[in-house]
């Protein structure tokens, strides 16, 4: 990236403190709404019932193969139990406020929610009878779009400026994978899926510039791209999306 005007706009925005974009305000309102009509309708707090969770969207590997490929998106808004929660949201939150300044909002959600899919179908080929839940894909996501930001900078002085946001990203993905392999029940395949779908969609994206013509060139090639690659990697996992598209 050559030196930008209205990067530079936003790196004072975030310097600033301003306020938390409306896409990352929505996506931790989705999480936590949703989270409380689950408890509401019966969900334990601590220790979810599989069978509950399952009802109200978490992905499970049979459910999807019998037609309800929604389930790849739903999952990204279930999680198991409040510290789950409250750790995704967090991150989210730490995340979220700034790549949404950087990469826009349309861009932002787009990397969201392709990440999170993306961390869903790995998740559905490490465990085609498993349940997963949760955010954390698409969280992975935001860090891998961050690293590709980081990146596709070309301006020194800019760089400079997110040598200790690099770092603390590396160590982030770094714990949660060793995180993930020492303690059962984590699910790095999901993680790493998400990981690698956010930092290849940041690349074709790039930053949202609303006033530059091929910032959105970019978007609705990211978009195309994306949606083609989900596709056909449902249909490498032989996930029935054609049936369900009828």
């Amino acid at each position: 990236m050559s030196r930008n005007p209205q990067l530079y706009q936003k790196i004072q925005h975030l310097a600033s403190g301003g306020p938390m974009g409306l896409v990352t305000q929505s996506l931790l309102l989705i999480n936590a709404v949703w989270f409380i009509y689950m408890t509401v309708a019966g969900v334990s707090l601590t220790r979810p019932d599989p069978l509950l969770l399952a009802r109200f969207g978490a992905l499970f590997g049979p459910f999807v193969y019998q037609g309800e490929i929604w389930r790849l998106l739903s999952c990204q808004f279930v999680h198991i139990g409040l510290i789950h929660l409250g750790f995704n949201m967090y991150v989210l939150f730490a995340f979220g406020k700034d790549l949404e300044v950087i990469y826009g909002p349309w861009h932002f959600l787009w990397v969201y929610l392709f990440a999170g899919t993306c961390g869903a179908m790995a998740s559905l080929w490490a465990h085609p009878v498993g349940l997963s839940a949760g955010a954390s894909g698409a969280i992975f996501g935001l860090a891998g779009a961050a690293l590709a930001f980081y990146l596709q900078l070309r301006d020194t002085t800019l760089k400079s400026l997110f040598v200790r946001w690099r770092n603390s990203l590396l160590m982030f993905v770094g714990y949660n994978a060793l995180f993930g392999m020492i303690v059962p029940g984590i699910d790095n395949w999901a993680h790493f899926g998400g990981l690698l779908g956010g930092f290849l969609m940041g690349l074709i994206t790039g930053v949202g510039d609303k006033d530059n013509p091929q910032s959105w060139f970019r978007l609705f090639l990211g978009l195309g791209v994306g949606l083609g690659s989900l596709y056909a990697i449902g249909m490498g996992l032989g996930v029935p999306l054609l049936d369900a598209m009828r």
